[in-house]
């Protein structure tokens, strides 16, 4: 059996499992050109490896390149436990293929940054200021509070968490 027929046997079991198939359909779009005609028991290290090599010098990120990797071997491991395919992942261990991966994000920037933009997340109000009507700069404890959610959860849980703070059903204006 050929990758290109086994990938097809893991898209269809995704299907019926009703699994995300979107990112295996995008990592297989990279593989496929590569190992596609190749049969299962003739892929070697090496075949990996120059894979690993030709997408790298495409521009993908290791992170990327390694996913990619992942997926062959789950079309290994699928094809053994259905005994379409008789023989294992040439590598045995994860580490032995897994690229080196840029460090993940922390956040958006450091505390001190933060303190510094709270202090100008401010409202224009009218007030009376010595016997006259002035246009003052209050603080917006509501900006704040949002920008505190966003700093601690980061701008993906801050849009899951909108609803609950606007409470217009997550739409903004």
């Amino acid at each position: 059996m050929t990758f290109g027929e086994m990938a097809k046997e893991l898209q269809k079991d995704y299907e019926a499992n009703g699994r995300h198939l979107a990112t295996l359909k995008s990592r297989l779009a990279r593989l496929t050109p590569f190992f596609g005609a190749l049969r299962m028991v003739n892929i070697t290290k090496r075949d990996i490896r120059d894979y690993i090599v030709k997408r790298r010098t495409e521009g993908a990120t290791n992170g990327t390149v390694t996913r990619e990797v992942e997926v062959l071997a789950r079309v290994f491991s699928f094809g053994r436990g259905n005994d379409d395919v008789t023989v294992a992942f040439p590598f045995a261990k994860r580490k032995q293929y897994r690229l080196k991966e840029a460090p993940a994000r922390k956040g958006y920037f450091e505390y001190e940054d933060f303190a510094q933009v709270m202090e100008h997340l401010t409202h224009t109000t009218v007030r009376e200021v010595d016997g006259k009507r002035c246009t003052v700069r209050v603080p917006a404890p509501d900006l704040q509070l949002a920008c505190s959610i966003m700093h601690t959860f980061g701008w993906c849980g801050f849009r899951k968490l909108w609803p609950v703070i606007s409470g217009n059903s997550g739409r903004s204006r």
